[in-house]
């Protein structure tokens, strides 16, 4: 499959920066962090995995998700300074732990969460304040990342790290028909990963 995804003026609007990683296992992990937690969700289909300094440990699972209390003014949609939230959960196991801190000191990801997208669905169409890395846990050939002035693309759960110009307006489409959710680590990136789209556009 191809390592870059460009728009129609040959502007690069997603490329593959990283493989080797191992699915399963990840997915499997942070699952089992999630269920443990046993509190309800403000929102269903996202779990934070990194928190900022003074978090409380009760709050960690929603730092970045939903305003935090005692940290965060209650209207401010819980997403404050991304670039604070950099400490990951202490309760995931070991091995994923050190996996996402390797791609954290090789690309200063931050605000790391697991989102769950249920098919039959899709995501109002937005943009965020910087790119986006990608590493998909589960999904399927029906899920299309739709990104204005680019063709749709497809993200496989093959062990790599996608980074993504979400800073574009775009949406995700997850058209299985039934039970096949899409499972994916969704985490910011530096805005120095701008330049690295630059320097993979077809028209420089």
């Amino acid at each position: 499959m191809p390592d870059r995804y460009h728009d129609q003026e040959g502007k690069t609007v997603a490329f593959r920066t990283m493989s080797g990683f191992f699915p399963e296992p990840i997915l499997k992990d942070c699952l089992e962090l999630w269920r443990a937690i046993n509190v309800p969700m403000p929102v269903p289909d996202q779990l934070s995995l990194m928190h900022r300094d003074g978090c409380p440990e009760k709050y960690w699972h929603i730092d970045g998700v939903v305003p935090v209390p005692g940290l965060d003014d209650p209207d401010n949609m819980g997403q404050g300074n991304e670039d604070e939230i950099k400490h990951l959960d202490t309760r995931l196991p070991e091995a994923t732990r050190n996996t996402l801190q390797m791609l954290q000191d090789m690309t200063g990801i931050a605000r790391a969460r697991l989102m769950s997208m249920n098919s039959r669905s899709c995501y109002t169409i937005h943009t965020d304040a910087t790119p986006r890395a990608h590493i998909a846990l589960q999904t399927h050939d029906k899920v299309w990342f739709i990104i204005e002035g680019a063709a749709p693309f497809h993200i496989p759960a093959d062990g790599s790290v996608w980074i993504i110009d979400t800073t574009r307006k775009h949406t995700v489409v997850n058209g299985a028909r039934d039970g096949l959710d899409r499972i994916h680590i969704v985490a910011t990136v530096p805005h120095e990963f701008e330049e690295q789209f630059r320097a993979r556009d077809l028209t420089k």
